[in-house]
């Protein structure tokens, strides 16, 4: 193929560097507009629709808000999946989409259909908001936010003022919210002696501030040139005419204010969530992106936001960034790239002491460059970093291939292709092709990084044959590198080359000082490699590249949000006291805390370290702590389980009872419950009689009672382009006890005041906190944590729970927490991969097997390469050791095509990339080492193989 690219670059030059040029200017007009991403993620097809619902209670959430909601959304197709979550002021429902649905589109079918049944909600329910919902999405930036002489709640106040309208503009932000410090709110607190000594309810307080806190237009006043618009403008802007609000006239005639009978305060409203940075409590802001957007643009746009807005004065505090690491990385990357060149550029010195062609390479990588940002703009939309480690080893390959085939001459460069490129295609396909029996995080990094080289590698067979055809002819002669550069490269490189001969001659005498000992080695090797890759765990993750880790402290269900943030602050001090820990980021709930660790540099999250973090925090008192990347390993799984049944009571009972008997079974470390239990409540059954002579309705009563203790929205007042609620309920002496209860009184329909234990019976029971669906039926899910990666294990769990006998119209489904994927069968993969490989390979180009061949290039080098991998680097495979495990391989291929002086001149040049790597050390790209040190060591293993097998053979001839 190379020729003909030759051939139609000298017959028509102009044309054939015309049509090159066509790309290479679209990509670079393109490549500002493409953002870069680390891990080419498949997009979760995920809605969420959360609502709003103060002052209900979770049966009230559930029968009101999620029911309808779900009969609604059931109508609208491409949903395979649907749960929901209903408690007290809370409806959130997520809906998995099938993989071929338009979000953007599915999302107004939902918003129309929600708006059918608006008019069906209480009146104090906010509108449901409708927003992508991905399980894995992580913020783009965390900023936390501090001032002096304030406090978190005014401080809350001003972030929310100054700051989140604005970052919510943002083209590409999908959702900003604040944590730390509570909302404001106006708070009415009423005395309910009062309120009887002036015959007044709840109600008339919540109906008179609703019908005065209001602006009417009351029409038009025409005259002969211009009409008067006539309003009433009532609405409050300062909190004193709440105070001084006229309710009533008393049996004197003298006017009753709204302070006579009740309190105003503006006040925090009544919430459990919290935001720490190293165990100081801080008000943060946690921004998201959409998929599509760039994080740099809006990084930088929320920088100039900051720098306009920040008008207080407040301190800003960047706690998370993921620009800095997309910056960092770009940078590690042309770190990397410059690295490639330098040692290219030395080796082609040495072999050529020419800088004309190499300058050629340079031209046609950058016109290959850019090249493939126009086709990424046309399709991915993105650079990735598994393409762009592609583009770096797609260029290293084709210039140790093609350079062999380049012969210079005074007024010319000739071209003698050997390699088959297409033969190369094809061993890059068969690997590609077993790689998707693996992950898919493994095969989509994969399939990224090998379409990237592979485009690399056909482009640069295009661009160099075209600059050639054009510049050769005008050059007479090449300018040459100075003989002194040139003898001192050639003597550096000569002593390397007597000390490997050294060692060669050492590993032979004690190698082949008996014929038997080379192939019991070679055996022995093998069977170890199989030992280990059968045992191995294989991590999914690039935790290399990582300087964050994350953590989740799991508590029983139902825990207090006080006791929940108690453990958490004794964790995140332990974790502080910790040397290799930078930074800890906490947000707290009720019964779980999510906690971000920022590690200091050169500290990776291996799973040792974790294991020696969890030691060093030691007890978490009735909580759980664990690491979301364990999932992963083969050391931890979790199963989840739901149980499906119409009785939120018997889902409860079943679920206690399989989570008690599970615990007992061998190889499961934990079981736990995945909802809330059900905690004590009060209730009210109504007596009909006293109802009927008391002159009141159960609706009536219930909603008194309602604003009684729950508190109900009366109005908005606006402070500052603000609105802020105000709730009227009866003040905290008469909601803090059973006794106190007992004297609150209804107002009936002839204005007397009845005392609640004349109209209902208190009886003490049991509600739950909230109610889980599951696609419209109830649902109750718990957890199994195995203490290993067993298929067997996993199905003797599964087929244990499934045995247990239901009642009738109940059902148990399993699911697994992480990816649906057994890692028994990465370990499987990879034993038989070089066999595979190997048969496939022949097959597709129509050669019978060579079994010696097989035997000295594919199997022994791939398990050698594994053994001396396992030695330099013990532990788990993390993903780029399987990236480059995978790619060894086809570099086999490709070494199989030199002679043995010319394979051991590749090997100077992977070594050199090595050693230089070693001492620059891009951190933000040390999964490109990883994969490339899997690469040197299969070349040296090919090499030495070959290499003494070669020496025997002529030693026992």
């Amino acid at each position: 193929m190379f020729h003909r690219f030759l051939q139609f670059s000298i017959c028509r030059p102009t044309l054939s560097l015309m049509v090159g040029m066509i790309p290479v200017l679209f990509g670079m007009l393109t490549i500002l507009e493409l953002p870069f991403v680390r891990e080419e993620k498949a997009h979760f097809p995920g809605i969420a629709i959360r609502t709003e619902a103060r002052g209900l209670d979770a049966s009230k959430v559930e029968s009101e808000i999620t029911r309808p909601i779900e009969r609604v959304i059931s109508q609208v197709g491409g949903v395979r999946k649907m749960t929901s979550v209903s408690e007290d002021g809370i409806s959130q429902i997520q809906l998995q989409l099938d993989s071929n649905q338009n979000l953007k589109t599915k999302s107004l079918e939902f918003r129309e259909k929600i708006d059918t049944i608006l008019t069906l909600f209480p009146k104090n329910i906010h509108r449901p908001q409708v927003y992508r919902y991905d399980p894995s999405h992580s913020p783009l930036m965390v900023l936390s936010f501090s001032k002096k002489y304030m406090n978190p709640n005014e401080l809350r106040d001003l972030v929310e003022k100054s700051f989140k309208s604005e970052f919510e503009s943002i083209e590409g932000v999908s959702q900003v919210l604040i944590a730390g410090g509570k909302i404001r709110e106006i708070q009415i607190s009423c005395d309910a002696k009062q309120l009887e000594a002036y015959s007044l309810s709840l109600r008339n307080i919540v109906d008179r501030i609703s019908e005065t806190n209001q602006n009417d237009s009351l029409g038009k006043i025409r005259q002969t040139k211009l009409d008067y618009l006539v309003q009433t403008r009532a609405r409050w802007k300062q909190m004193h005419f709440i105070r001084d609000l006229p309710i009533r006239l008393d049996s004197a005639g003298g006017i009753v204010y709204l302070k006579d009978i009740a309190e105003v305060n503006f006040l925090p409203r009544d919430e459990e969530i919290g935001a720490r940075i190293n165990a100081q409590e801080k008000v943060s802001l946690f921004l998201y992106k959409n998929d599509a957007s760039d994080p740099i643009v809006i990084t930088d746009k929320i920088y100039k936001i900051l720098h306009k807005k920040n008008i207080s004065q407040i301190q800003i505090e960047f706690s998370q960034d993921e620009s800095l690491l997309i910056r960092d990385t770009t940078f590690g990357i042309l770190k990397l790239v410059a690295i490639f060149l330098t040692v290219l550029c030395f080796y082609h010195t040495f072999f050529y002491k020419a800088s004309f062609p190499f300058f050629l390479f340079l031209l046609s990588l950058f016109f290959s460059f850019f090249s493939l940002c126009f086709m990424h703009s046309m399709v991915s939309k993105s650079l990735s970093l598994s393409g762009m480690y592609g583009f770096v080893l797609g260029a290293c390959l084709w210039y140790l291939l093609r350079n062999k085939e380049i012969s210079i001459s005074q007024t010319n460069i000739l071209y003698r292709e050997k390699t088959k490129s297409l033969h190369w295609l094809i061993a890059v396909f068969i690997s590609l092709l077993i790689s998707n029996f693996l992950s898919s995080v493994v095969f989509r990094f994969y399939f990224m990084l090998c379409v990237q080289m592979i485009l690399t590698f056909y482009f640069m067979d295009y661009y160099f044959p075209i600059l050639s055809a054009h510049s050769c002819f005008k050059f007479q002669g090449l300018k040459n590198y100075s003989d002194a550069f040139y003898f001192t490269l050639r003597r550096l490189l000569s002593y390397f080359s007597r000390k490997q001969i050294s060692i060669l001659k050492k590993w032979e005498d004690s190698l082949l000082s008996d014929r038997k000992i080379l192939p019991i080695t070679s055996i022995s090797i093998l069977l170890f490699s199989f030992y280990s890759l059968a045992r191995v765990d294989f991590y999914d993750n690039i935790q290399s590249d990582a300087k964050q880790t994350f953590a989740i402290l799991e508590f029983p269900s139902g825990t207090s949000f006080a006791h929940t943030s108690e453990i958490t602050l004794q964790v995140e001090k332990k974790l502080n006291e910790m040397e290799e820990v930078k930074q800890v980021i906490s947000k707290i709930d009720p019964s779980h805390s999510l906690l971000l660790l920022t590690l200091e540099d050169g500290i990776l999250p291996y799973q040792e370290f974790l294991l020696r973090m969890k030691a060093e925090i030691g007890n978490t008192s009735d909580g759980f702590l664990y690491f979301p990347s364990e999932p992963n390993s083969n050391y931890f799984q979790e199963i989840l389980f739901e149980v499906i049944g119409p009785e939120q009571e018997v889902l409860e009972e079943i679920t206690k009872e399989l989570t008690e008997k599970i615990k007992d079974y061998d190889g499961v470390s934990e079981a736990v419950l995945r909802y809330k239990q059900a905690r004590e409540e009060l209730q009210l059954i109504p007596k009909s009689e006293s109802m009927k002579t008391s002159d009141l309705t159960v609706p009536m009563f219930g909603d008194e009672l309602h604003l009684a203790l729950q508190g109900g929205i009366a109005s908005k007042f606006l402070s500052d382009e603000k609105e802020i609620d105000i709730r009227v309920r009866y003040s905290e002496k008469y909601r803090n006890s059973k006794q106190n209860f007992h004297n609150i009184r209804i107002k009936n329909t002839k204005g007397q005041m009845v005392p609640i234990s004349e109209l209902v019976e208190l009886k003490e029971g049991k509600i739950p906190l909230k109610y889980y669906h599951k696609n419209r039926s109830r649902m109750l899910g718990f957890s199994v944590k195995l203490d290993g990666n067993s298929s067997r294990l996993r199905s003797e769990v599964e087929e244990y729970i499934k045995s247990y006998a239901l009642p009738e119209g109940y059902r148990i489904e399993s699911e697994k927490e992480a990816e649906s994927f057994n890692s028994s069968k990465s370990n499987l993969v990879f034993l038989c991969y070089p066999l595979l490989y190997s048969i496939l390979f022949f097959q597709f180009i129509k050669n019978k097997i060579p079994w010696r061949r097989l035997y000295l290039q594919e199997l022994l080098p791939y398990y050698f390469s594994y053994f001396l991998l396992q030695r330099l680097f013990p532990g788990p495979m993390y993903l780029p050791f399987q990236i480059g495990m995978l790619l060894s391989l086809p570099f086999s291929f490709f070494a199989g095509k030199f002679r043995l002086i010319i394979l051991q001149n590749r090997i100077h040049f992977f070594c050199g990339v090595t050693f230089i790597f070693v001492l620059f050390f891009p951190e933000t790209v040390l999964s490109f080492f990883q994969i490339w040190i899997c690469l040197t060591i299969s070349t040296v293993c090919h090499f030495l193989i070959l290499h003494f097998y070669k020496i025997q053979k002529k030693k026992f001839r």
